[in-house]
């Protein structure tokens, strides 16, 4: 594959051509061989843009590869980068996917208008065995929304409740409901941790 076919042309913006490549691997699950031809951009003096690092942190959650994720994350600041929504919700899927919960949520805390990724901050905690600040982060969510912010709730709900587990029965253990007709085992799971929720 090269910068070079039937999508490049003379007026193509030469970063644009070397982002399509990108999403090719990206989508071809090819994770290594996008990082690679990443560091062929720099060396070929290309400069990334906002939409080259969502493809780049993908291949570092699937790869597992948080030192990477930093490094990438850190171009993005030297470079001047504005990212938008978008890439900072792929960077704090790649924190959570790398058991760097911590590093998603300042990432997440850091957002001038985080409503976009809440859904990908509690999806975090789900995938980190971390209930608790799953439904904390839910219910703060669900105040903004009250208070008028544009939060689609809808599309957290699904982490949320995957996330609580019934101490009795294990961490591994997770529960699916419909609105308004929890089981017994999330009813008991809130009883229980009900001073613990904002």
């Amino acid at each position: 594959m090269s910068m070079w076919d039937s999508d490049y042309s003379p007026y193509t913006n030469p970063t644009t051509a070397w982002n399509n490549q990108l999403r090719q691997l990206s989508k071809q699950r090819q994770y290594r061989e996008a990082l690679t031809l990443y560091r062929h951009m720099l060396r070929s003096s290309f400069f990334p843009n906002t939409f080259t690092f969502p493809f780049l942190f993908k291949s570092c959650a699937f790869l597992s590869l948080p030192l990477t994720a930093s490094q990438l994350h850190a171009h993005v600041i030297r470079t001047g980068s504005k990212p938008d929504p978008y890439t900072r919700s792929s960077l704090i899927n790649t924190y959570s996917k790398c058991s760097l919960p911590h590093h998603a949520r300042k990432v997440f805390d850091e957002m001038p208008n985080p409503a976009i990724c809440y859904n990908a901050m509690i999806s975090g905690y789900s995938f980190n065995s971390n209930p608790l600040e799953a439904v904390k982060l839910f219910r703060q969510m669900r105040r903004e929304e009250e208070d008028g912010f544009d939060v689609n709730v809808g599309q957290v709900q699904l982490p949320v409740a995957k996330s609580v587990w019934h101490p009795s029965i294990g961490n591994s253990s997770f529960f699916l409901w419909s609105p308004g007709n929890p089981p017994k085992e999330v009813t008991d799971f809130f009883a229980q941790h009900r001073k613990q929720f904002p």
